[in-house]
């Protein structure tokens, strides 16, 4: 019986650490759909406001409302010292029994960068303590602060990871 338990530990610890594998420092991609946890809209409740600061060298802000309907809508804009750089519409929706956090990107007049039906996906991972890891995106929340972990691809097929501070407004 000792055997079979001891297995049964590494065979989790095996396939739990293979399910995971980190992209950057900070942000992490999934092996398997099979191995995300299982989550409620309500686990990101704590997200709804407006939150302002600082990332890709000047200021970023986004306002999410509060759960409704069973999901969060949201809005991201960066503005540099000349004006809007880009726009984005978010939602954050149920998957099976996790989440996804979805992306659309616009340019500063409108002009969408995906086409029509595609957006950007981060289907959530994992949540320990205060930090949600979605696929490539990692959100961190300490009291009135939240930091962005976003893994970039780059041209080479590297990821580089880019960081976003922000405040609660509100």
């Amino acid at each position: 019986m000792l055997k079979i338990t001891c297995f049964c530990l590494f065979y989790c610890l095996i396939t739990n650490s293979y399910s995971q594998i980190a992209l950057t420092e900070n942000t992490l991609r999934l092996d398997t759909a099979e191995m995300r946890q299982t989550a409620s809209i309500e686990d990101m409740a704590w997200y709804a406001g407006h939150w302002v600061g600082s990332g890709f060298g000047g200021v970023v802000e986004e306002n999410f409302a509060p759960v409704l309907g069973g999901v969060m809508v949201g809005t991201f804009r960066m503005v540099m010292e000349d004006g809007p750089s880009f726009y984005e519409m978010l939602l954050i929706e149920p998957d099976r029994n996790s989440l996804v956090y979805k992306v659309k990107h616009f340019d500063p007049d409108f002009t969408g960068w995906e086409e029509k039906d595609s957006y950007v996906s981060f289907p959530l991972i994992k949540i320990e303590e205060n930090r949600y890891y979605f696929e490539g995106l990692t959100i961190e929340y300490k009291g009135k602060n939240c930091t962005h972990y976003l893994a970039m691809k780059q041209k080479d097929g590297t990821y580089k990871e880019a960081t976003l501070f922000y405040e609660r407004k509100d």
